[in-house]
């Protein structure tokens, strides 16, 4: 069994800002074989599992941050109102917020699907 480390973290927020196929072909180097990378307007985000023992699966979301030239990021770091997470404990800045929806559902459709998996 392969334990996440510290290190696994960063070289996911590395990964973060690969393109695409890039960044699925790292993941898979790390032993995850089941990813997914969503890139909806300015918003990107990759979705990653790895399958270990019976019951036992490693799930990694990462988001790309602010990229210096994107003008849509930094639209949305401006909206930096303080609400509440409309998706569970917690509060965020209203930009982040407002681009982590168009991307949610397609990661939480595939996270379900994996924590069925595990609770059988």
């Amino acid at each position: 069994m392969k334990i996440f480390t510290a290190a696994d973290a960063v070289e996911f927020a590395a990964i973060a800002y690969m393109p695409e196929k890039e960044a699925l072909d790292a993941v898979v180097n790390m032993g995850f074989n089941n990813s997914w990378f969503y890139s909806v307007d300015d918003t990107q985000a990759l979705f990653t599992v790895r399958k270990q023992e019976p019951q036992r699966i490693d799930v990694v979301v990462v988001f790309r941050g602010t990229e210096l030239t994107d003008l849509g990021d930094w639209i949305s770091n401006f909206d930096a109102k303080k609400i509440e997470n409309q998706n569970g404990p917690g509060s965020l800045h209203r930009g982040f917020q407002r681009e982590l929806e168009k991307v949610w559902v397609g990661i939480y459709q595939e996270l379900s699907k994996f924590l069925k998996y595990r609770n059988k």
